[in-house]
């Protein structure tokens, strides 16, 4: 479906690039978010790569839990990728996934911290 959403950038064919975007973005999951955000080699439409990128970030944080599971090394490959935690970071607050939500942090088995965040800094 990429390289028919490219094809459509190369001959301009504005209403079919609409389409496959809408599908590109409509089969994202937790199998190849990953691969949109950080494949150097995967060249997007610049008409379409924001859009695209946006809703894998997305999939990204809400997956986030199950593609760690399956693939550990996850956060070293989005490591590798300049800037890309910051606007994972951004866009999870822009979606409101640490409102109100309580968390806690144990150090070194002994101590348990409890605190509820309130709002996005």
């Amino acid at each position: 479906m990429i390289d028919l959403l490219c094809l459509t950038d190369e001959y301009m064919l504005s209403d079919l690039q609409t389409v496959c975007e809408f599908e590109v973005i409509k089969r994202l999951n937790a199998d190849n978010v990953t691969r949109i955000l950080t494949d150097e080699t995967l060249l997007l439409p610049s008409t379409s790569e924001e859009r695209i990128k946006n809703a894998a970030k997305e999939v990204l944080i809400s997956e986030f839990p199950v593609i760690l599971e399956e693939n550990p090394d996850i956060e070293k490959e989005l490591s590798k990728v300049e800037g890309l935690w910051s606007s994972l970071l951004l866009k999870a607050i822009q979606l409101n996934e640490f409102k109100g939500t309580k968390r806690r942090l144990s150090i070194m088995d002994e101590k348990r911290v409890r605190f509820k965040i309130h709002n996005p800094v």
